[in-house]
């Protein structure tokens, strides 16, 4: 995505006191700094990354590129030029986000103000980073005990509950059928039902998230922008379909058709270990071939997408 429409530089405009002596130049700031935002304004449609602010990550740094989005609270946020800020080299899932910010300048007789933002990098907290944290340490439960396993999910649940989307708690302390398979599932609905209505939350602070970095033991940091709420998708971007966990077949088929993604094919899904719970959730666009993996929840008597397979894209 191009920068193009960006302005070359930081916006800043005046403010000003009884008795102060108005000049040309203070005026001519007025009328720039409005235009600029109205040139600007002509993107906005709602909250989200509009351009750029693409993200890299080398051991120690975090770097976020030039760009543009707007905030939850309407506020424009512009970088003009890359920053880097330092990531903890603990192993971890940290989210770089982009927050509004001013800084005063000028003198008492023609005071200004800059309008800046301030990039941050903290551990995780949103819906991705809940359930990538929660598989991981599903991975050490032994999927045979299952009072353990209720135990497990109810606090799960406790600390992190789902919006009610495709997921019911009751089902935790209903009747269970054969193990791993049914834990699994549970899991899986879970992780769905979190990160879909998760997608339709606007943040509870001022700050955009940009990209979650995850940082391991060995190698080079990984950066994931798939987080990132986009305010216009751009033609051929990934995303999470987190709209169409817990639909119908049907229902969902349209959804990703309509997004220009491809349904091969529809498959049961029965999950044997916790790495197909990780993989059940990749990030899909447009040309994409995708097998959709459906399965009926508990208490129910027709089948809900709860996740994807990514199979290939088309030439």
């Amino acid at each position: 995505m191009t920068t193009d429409s960006l302005p070359s530089s930081a916006s800043v405009y005046p403010t000003f006191a009884c008795g102060q002596v108005l000049t040309s130049d203070d005026l001519n700031r007025i009328i720039s700094w409005v235009t600029s935002v109205r040139r600007l304004a002509g993107q906005r449609d709602g909250w989200g990354v509009v351009q750029g602010l693409n993200v890299s990550a080398t051991s120690g740094n975090v770097t976020v590129g030039p760009g543009y989005a707007i905030s939850p609270t309407g506020q424009d946020l512009v970088l003009v030029a890359d920053r880097q800020v330092p990531l903890d080299p603990t192993p971890g899932i940290y989210d770089v986000s982009i927050a509004y910010a001013e800084t005063k300048s000028g003198d008492k007789d023609h005071p200004l103000v800059t309008e800046d933002v301030e990039i941050t990098v903290g551990p995780a907290k949103n819906a991705r980073a809940v359930v990538n944290e929660a598989i991981a340490d599903a991975t050490n439960l032994d999927l045979t005990k299952m009072a353990a396993l209720r135990v497990w999910l109810n606090n799960r649940v406790t600390t992190n509950p789902p919006g009610g989307a495709c997921f019911n708690p009751e089902w935790i302390n209903g009747s269970w059928g054969e193990l791993p398979g049914h834990f699994l599932h549970l899991l899986g609905w879970w992780a769905a039902d979190m990160l879909r209505t998760a997608a339709d939350k606007p943040p509870t602070g001022k700050g955009l998230t940009l990209a979650q970095v995850v940082v391991g033991a060995h190698g080079e940091p990984e950066v994931d922008m798939t987080v990132r709420r986009m305010l216009h998708g751009p033609p051929g971007g990934t995303r999470l379909p987190t709209d169409a966990y817990g639909r119908g077949l049907s229902e969902a088929t349209a959804m990703f058709t309509a997004g220009g993604v491809v349904v091969a094919e529809w498959a049961e899904w029965n999950p044997a270990t916790v790495a197909e719970v990780r993989t059940l959730f990749p990030t899909v666009g447009s040309g994409d071939l995708v097998q959709v993996r459906h399965a009926i929840p508990p208490g129910g008597h027709t089948p809900w997408v709860v996740g994807l397979k990514k199979i290939g894209t088309l030439p």
